[in-house]
């Protein structure tokens, strides 16, 4: 069977605690769960096809068209979906980052162009990052050469946000050389920046940029699987529909994320835990745990330690994310989720005591 390559628990194994996903340390809410059963109950109807209960009420609070809006089995489905839509001829991908962007780009026969985003500078989409992405982008339309361009807004695996000059300027440049943007915006509800950040805010019809969004990881709900993309991109839209399935939401999922849109008060909860959480563990971690620490608003933290750490801490239940396998890293790069603060003690006790 072919290896997985995210975190997570994998089938069969046991840990107490995980950090190797990215998942709301408060889980489900109540609401949320209590839908998802109602889903079940009702599982012998179709879900509806276009999720339209879903569809109107987060239009209304994006302030955009429903028509602007795919629904989809999780994030990474309509990563793919986007990809083939329209595929490129050529994919540009800042690294490190998320692999299905990597993994989408090629099962659609695009070329893929990395850009390495560099440590010295936080792992920052910065100005001399965005004038590599440009001119790269530049020689492939010079070739004849159509070109996409995936970003993560927060990346994964290094939590940091693009800046809105950078964003602003990459949006203006690529429209002007028709070359698509697909960001995925799937940790930005974590942060406390998701209005002034977001890529929804900078959709106008027509515009070739898409957002995608993931219910999955800011309401605790991975295995349900439901994801967002909008976009005005007519063209694209019509063709991200035609490769999806009829019934591309279940009816347990579609009920579950019309209940998440009412949790405003759980979004609050969920920002505060993680801004306080990371200053403990980043605090923590630069004591005496890891060699280097990066983070930025998004619900995880990257930081290098010896090579064999994973090993060790799964050997006390503890599971976290090696990132050996994200392209620009090697194998003493790792990265954590934020979990409670018990739970984020717990690590910090239990990895002492291997020191």
């Amino acid at each position: 069977m072919k290896e997985f390559p995210h975190g997570g628990r994998k089938h069969g194994e046991t840990a107490e605690l995980d950090f190797s996903a990215n998942i709301n340390p408060l889980g489900m809410p109540e609401a949320v769960r209590d839908a998802a059963l109602q889903g079940v109950m009702r599982s012998a109807e179709y879900p509806d096809p276009n999720s339209t209960i879903l569809r109107d009420k987060l239009s209304l609070r994006w302030n955009i068209s429903p028509e602007m809006l795919v629904f989809g089995s999780g994030a990474a489905e309509l990563l793919l979906r986007a990809a083939c839509a329209c595929p490129s001829d050529m994919t540009i991908i800042p690294i490190p980052s998320f692999y299905e962007y990597e993994r989408s780009a090629l099962a659609c026969g695009s070329g893929v162009r990395w850009i390495p985003l560099k440590k010295e500078n936080g792992f920052v989409m910065d100005e001399t990052v965005l004038s590599e992405i440009l001119l790269a982008a530049r020689r492939e339309r010079g070739c004849g050469k159509t070109v996409s361009v995936v970003l993560g807004n927060p990346n994964n695996p290094t939590g940091k946000c693009i800046p809105d000059q950078v964003f602003d300027t990459m949006i203006r440049e690529m429209e002007s050389m028709d070359v698509r943007i697909l960001v995925d915006e799937s940790f930005l509800p974590f942060t406390n920046e998701e209005k002034k950040r977001t890529g929804i805010r900078r959709l106008e019809d027509g515009r070739k940029i898409a957002v995608v969004r993931s219910f999955t990881k800011i309401y605790g709900m991975p295995g349900l699987r439901l994801g967002v993309l909008a976009t005005g991109d007519a063209e694209w839209l019509a063709a991200i529909l035609d490769r999806g399935q009829p019934w591309p939401v279940s009816l347990p999922a579609q009920l579950a994320g019309e209940a998440a849109l009412n949790e405003a008060e759980f979004l609050t909860e969920t920002t505060e835990l993680i801004d306080t959480e990371r200053e403990y563990l980043c605090r923590e971690l630069r004591k005496d745990l890891a060699m280097e620490v990066h983070a930025g608003p998004a619900p995880f933290i990257l930081f290098r330690a010896p090579a064999d750490t994973a090993a060790r801490l799964r050997e006390q239940g503890i599971l976290i994310r090696s990132c050996a396998n994200f392209r620009g890293l090697d194998d003493t790069w790792f990265r954590i989720g934020i979990r409670t603060h018990e739970e984020n003690r717990e690590l910090v006790e239990q990895w002492r005591k291997l020191q």
